[in-house]
């Protein structure tokens, strides 16, 4: 008595991927990263183009080149289109290059080439983050390293002028001690004294101490041979200029430091719209190629 056996031909209206594995796929992990590497490689592309664009409308003339807003609106189109156009790109290819899925249902479909699609784009924009984060990381270096040697070939002349004690704080101190007529020669440890004494008084709001300014009087007139009533009024012409200057500095410092802030807080913003922008460019294109792969017999 033989035994015969048989093997179960496949049902040609099963795809293949189901013969295989069970089940067909849900993710093509391949397409996802031949799209987020083109997607990736676009970005850059249209970075560098769009840098020397910018470069190109820039100019140190007033009346040549594009103005500052006019190049910051560009810079942001420009960021969003390039976004759109390198996620399209990206999931598009995802979508096209995955495996078919035909006995999927449309809603499956759309939704596997949908994730697709987004996945493609996150891949891309953490591709593209470590690429700037790298170039950037280059240049700081390289700007370090230029402008060391910089300073070391500046010579003992710029390590004076750039030293730990403001230059205000030295231009007033010298200009408490200006004297037309002659005198001896200047006590260094009072004039370092009384530097350290206008400098002091001058952060604050409030007047020189009566101490602090019947010494500071008693040295200018000591030192450049004026009277008292002469010396006093040199102080505090001195004193109301080292304040006002102070204040203006710090107002200054305070302006930049609020339109850096602004300009951070528009960039963070417009970035955020750039990056939602390429997401659902990434995820339409990807159903889109999705629908074109389905169409194929193969």
């Amino acid at each position: 008595m033989s035994i015969s056996t048989s093997v179960p031909l496949a049902d040609p209206a099963v795809p293949l991927a189901t013969h295989a594995h069970g089940s067909a796929e849900s993710l093509c992990w391949s397409a996802i990263i031949a799209g987020a590497l083109a997607a990736a490689a676009l970005s850059l592309i249209l970075l560098v183009l769009g840098s020397g664009l910018g470069f190109a409308a820039m100019s140190p003339w007033k009346q040549d080149g594009a103005t500052a807003t006019t190049l910051g609106v560009s810079a942001v189109l420009w960021t969003i289109l390039m976004a759109a156009a390198a996620s399209a790109i990206g999931g598009y290819l995802a979508g096209r290059l995955r495996h078919r899925w035909m006995d999927v249902k449309p809603e499956e479909r759309f939704f596997r080439d949908t994730v697709h699609g987004l996945l493609t784009w996150a891949l891309a924009t953490l591709l593209t983050a470590a690429l700037l984060t790298s170039a950037a990381a280059g240049t700081a270096k390289g700007t370090a390293q230029v402008a060391s040697a910089a300073l070391e070939g500046a010579g003992n002349a710029a390590a004076t002028l750039v030293d730990d004690e403001s230059l205000a704080d030295d231009y007033f101190n010298d200009a408490l001690f200006r004297s037309d007529r002659a005198s001896g020669p200047a006590d260094q440890a009072e004039r370092e004294e009384v530097r350290r004494i206008v400098a002091f008084d001058a952060i604050g709001d409030e007047p020189m101490t009566d101490a602090d300014r019947r010494y500071v009087v008693a040295v200018v007139a000591r030192q450049t041979g004026l009277s008292v009533p002469e010396a006093d009024v040199r102080v505090t012409q001195t004193m109301n200029r080292a304040q006002q200057t102070t204040k203006e500095l710090e107002t200054a410092a305070r302006e930049a430091a609020d339109a850096a802030r602004k300009a951070a807080a528009k960039v963070s913003l417009w970035l955020f719209v750039s990056l939602l922008v390429g997401a659902f460019c990434a995820t339409y294109a990807a159903t889109v190629g999705g629908r074109h792969r389905n169409a194929w017999p193969r």
